[in-house]
C-alpha cells in the first residue's frame, strides 16, 4: 500500500479565535503519516502561544515564528520546509474534515496524480453553502488548465492536494494579496493528471472580517490593485498557452479591477502609490474589451479623459456602501 508523507502548510496571523479548531482538525487526521508546518507571521494576539502549545502536544508539528511579512512569504517559508511527497494548504481560520488526507491518499493507490481536488463548503452569516464542481474526471487536462485560466475552477489553494514536485522553483509573490489567484495559472501549466474526491472535506470560514475576502476589505484599492496584477498574470499565461478566450477574459477582468482600484483609491485606507496608479491608467489606455458593461466602458473613458468624473463616482459609491452598512446593523 502506498503511504506517502503528506505535508500540511498552515500560515497564521492573528487568528486566535479560530486557530485551535483548525489545528485540532489537522492533528486528528485519520491518516497519520503527515508533517504539519505552521508559520506564525508575527501575530500580535495569542496565536503564537497557541501554535507553541500544539507543537508541544504533537511531535509532527513544526512551528516557525517570523516577523510579519505577509501570507505569500509565510507560504514560501512553508514550501521551503516541505519533505512530503504530497502537500496541501490550510488557512488558519478554516478547518478540515479528519478524513481529508486519508481520502486523498486513497486516490493515489490507483495513480500518482499531480492534483487531487476535493469539495468544500463556505461558512457565512447566512448559513453554510456547499461548493458545486462544474467539471469531472472525464475532462482532459487542457480543459482543466483553460478552466483555471478563466476562473471556472476556483483559484483557491486549499481545496486541492498537490504533488510536491509541482512547486519546485515556484514561489508566491511577496507583499501581495490574491497570491493564489496569481500563482495558479503557472502552477497548472505543470499539471498532467488529476482526480476528484467529491466529498465536502474543507470548511472555508467567511466569518473572519479581517481576511482578504472579509467584508472589511471590500473598499480597499490595494486589494483591487492586487487582483488587477493577478489577472495580468492570467493574461500573460493565456498568451503563452495560446488560449485566446482566456486572454480576452483576463483583459476584461484587468479593466474591471483596474477601474475599481482607481475610484476606490479616493476613500481607501491604504492608497496606491503614484507608480501603481499610473500602471493602471496606462493599462486602461492601451486595452479594451467588449466583455465589460456599459457602466465600466463609461468609467474607462473617464479614466482616460475625465478623472474628475471618476472621483465624483467614487464619492457616490462610497456613501452608498456606508448607507448599506448602516441599514444592515
Amino acid at each position: 500500500m502506498y503511504c506517502p508523507l503528506v505535508s500540511l502548510i498552515i500560515p497564521v496571523y492573528n487568528t486566535d479565535k479560530y486557530l485551535e479548531t483548525c489545528l485540532k482538525s489537522i492533528i486528528n487526521q485519520t491518516y497519520k503519516n503527515i508533517e504539519i508546518i505552521v508559520i506564525d507571521d508575527g501575530s500580535t494576539d495569542f496565536s503564537a502561544a497557541i501554535c507553541d502549545v500544539y507543537r508541544d502536544k504533537d511531535s509532527r508539528i513544526q512551528v516557525i515564528h517570523q516577523p510579519n511579512q505577509g501570507i505569500g512569504a509565510s507560504r514560501n517559508h512553508g514550501l521551503d520546509c516541505v519533505h512530503g511527497d504530497y502537500m496541501l494548504f490550510v488557512d488558519s481560520d478554516d478547518y478540515i474534515e479528519t478524513t481529508l488526507v486519508e481520502k486523498a491518499v486513497a486516490c493515489l493507490q490507483k495513480e500518482k496524480y499531480d492534483v487531487i481536488f476535493f469539495g468544500y463548503d463556505e461558512i457565512t452569516n447566512h448559513g453554510i453553502k456547499n461548493s458545486v464542481m462544474n467539471f469531472d474526471t472525464s475532462f482532459d487536462i487542457r480543459t482543466i488548465q483553460e478552466y483555471v485560466l478563466v476562473d471556472r475552477i476556483t483559484n483557491f489553494l486549499w481545496n486541492k492536494m498537490y504533488r510536491s514536485e509541482l512547486w519546485e522553483k515556484l514561489r508566491f509573490p511577496v507583499g501581495f494579496q490574491y497570491e493564489d489567484l496569481f500563482i495558479h495559472p503557472s502552477l497548472f501549466l505543470r499539471v498532467r493528471t488529476f482526480t476528484i474526491v467529491p466529498d465536502i472535506l474543507y470548511h472555508y470560514n467567511r466569518l473572519n472580517d479581517s481576511s482578504i475576502t472579509g467584508k472589511n476589505n471590500e473598499f480597499s484599492s490595494w486589494g483591487r490593485y492586487n487582483k488587477f496584477l493577478a489577472y495580468e498574470e492570467h493574461e500573460r499565461v493565456s498568451k503563452l498557452f495560446s488560449y485566446k478566450e482566456g486572454e480576452e477574459w483576463a483583459i476584461s477582468r484587468c479593466i474591471h479591477e483596474g477601474i475599481k482600484s482607481l475610484y476606490i483609491d479616493y476613500h481607501s485606507v491604504r492608497c496606491l502609490s503614484k507608480q501603481e496608479r499610473q500602471d493602471v491608467l496606462d493599462y486602461l489606455k492601451t486595452h479594451k474589451s467588449t466583455r465589460i458593461s456599459f457602466k465600466y466602458k463609461l468609467l474607462q473613458l473617464m479614466s482616460k479623459y475625465f478623472l474628475t468624473g471618476l472621483k465624483i463616482y467614487s464619492h457616490i459609491r462610497y456613501f452608498q456602501v456606508k448607507a448599506k452598512k448602516i441599514r444592515e446593523r
